[in-house]
């Protein structure tokens, strides 16, 4: 193992604060790669040298005798049976002794914490290049080759943060959220820049919810973040990623239109917002504009709003009232008169279900639009 800059400087940072005195970290080559005394960086330091040659500890009295040293004790630093550097404390105490086998083993577990951490890293990367490549059709990283778990039934699902992007700042919390409820349960997952894509196998949808509230409740508690899922129909062969991928976006789109308090959306769960979804953008524009084209800007939110609690309140005028905190008479007068604006009477079942259409085209004007 190489021990770079950034790693020299975080151990030598760390040591730090457990003794106030001055800390090198030399590699095998004898050069200073870090110290707190920013003058003696990239300088060679012979006791460090032979330290890391020879497999001994060496306590500087005279700095005379080695090149580049001052009185202080040097200790090589092994991982993995390799003496891969060696950490120098500079002064002349008693305490720097009695302290020396303590820095050598904070040292070398340091340097694990940080190989297992890089370990983790690359391991996660490669999971998020794996499952890009399968939601998006690209070539597949085969050095992470998970094809055994896809032998499994699966559920692909997509979380998206309802304001704004995921920030980079909480990428690291949200990989531990993930971590503690999904890790080692089946589970696969990867944080891009708008959305948590999870592959969840053979496990129980009920269990699978339980564990994705615990990661919405955690996420929201470290960012401020409303995470909803969007959830696709379960699939066994892994081909069908892309597609899948498009139910739990669709899913996810018509459950935030909807504006429903659900934090999951399944794709199954949704009919006729999938057949409008599938229809072409000219054709639902040309309907859209049919229905609803005599509607007054201004008055449009309050017939969209009532046509909707209409609907969700089977027809019920008192519910639909109390839902848009109106009198009776004013929900009466404006179904009539929007019945009178696009000679469709929303009494009539037939009528209805053509505005209910026209509505829900308009409220997914922004997945039409981007088809």
């Amino acid at each position: 193992m190489i021990i770079n800059y950034g790693i020299a400087k975080s151990i030598v940072t760390e040591i730090n604060t457990i003794i106030n005195e001055d800390i090198n970290f030399i590699d095998k080559n004898g050069i200073i790669i870090y110290s707190t005394d920013k003058e003696r960086i990239s300088t060679f330091h012979e006791a460090g040298f032979i330290c890391v040659k020879d497999n001994i500890e060496i306590i500087v009295k005279n700095p005379n005798v080695y090149q580049g040293t001052r009185p202080g004790i040097n200790m090589p630093v092994i991982f993995k049976n390799e003496v891969i550097g060696a950490i120098g404390v500079t002064g002349t105490g008693n305490h720097i002794v009695k302290y020396s086998s303590i820095i050598k083993k904070m040292t070398e577990i340091l340097i694990k914490e940080n190989y297992n951490q890089t370990i983790e890293t690359r391991y996660r990367e490669g999971i998020k290049y794996y499952i890009e490549g399968l939601i998006h059709g690209n070539s597949i990283d085969k050095e992470f080759d998970f094809s055994d778990k896809f032998e499994d039934l699966m559920t692909l699902a997509v979380g998206q943060n309802y304001k704004s992007h995921i920030s980079i700042e909480y990428t690291e919390g949200i990989y531990d959220i993930l971590n503690k409820y999904l890790y080692r349960k089946d589970c696969i997952y990867a944080v891009f820049f708008n959305e948590i894509v999870i592959y969840s196998f053979n496990m129980d949808l009920k269990i699978f919810y339980r564990q994705l509230e615990m990661v919405i409740n955690d996420i929201n508690s470290l960012t401020g973040y409303s995470i909803k899922f969007g959830i696709s129909e379960p699939f066994r062969d892994i081909e069908l990623s892309k597609y899948k991928y498009k139910e739990a976006c669709i899913a996810l789109n018509w459950g935030k239109l909807l504006q429903s308090s659900n934090n999951f959306y399944e794709y199954n769960n949704f009919d006729l917002e999938i057949l409008l979804t599938s229809v072409d953008k000219e054709s639902l524009n040309k309907y859209r504009n049919r229905v609803l084209s005599n509607i007054d800007e201004s008055d449009f939110e309050i017939y969209k709003n009532l046509i909707s609690t209409y609907v969700n309140n089977n027809g019920s005028i008192e519910k639909c009232s109390k839902d848009l905190f109106v009198h009776k008479n004013t929900v009466q007068y404006r179904l009539n008169k929007l019945a009178s604006i696009t000679n469709y009477n929303p009494r009539k079942l037939n009528d209805l279900v053509r505005l209910y259409i026209a509505f829900m085209i308009t409220s997914n004007s922004k997945m039409i639009d981007s088809k």
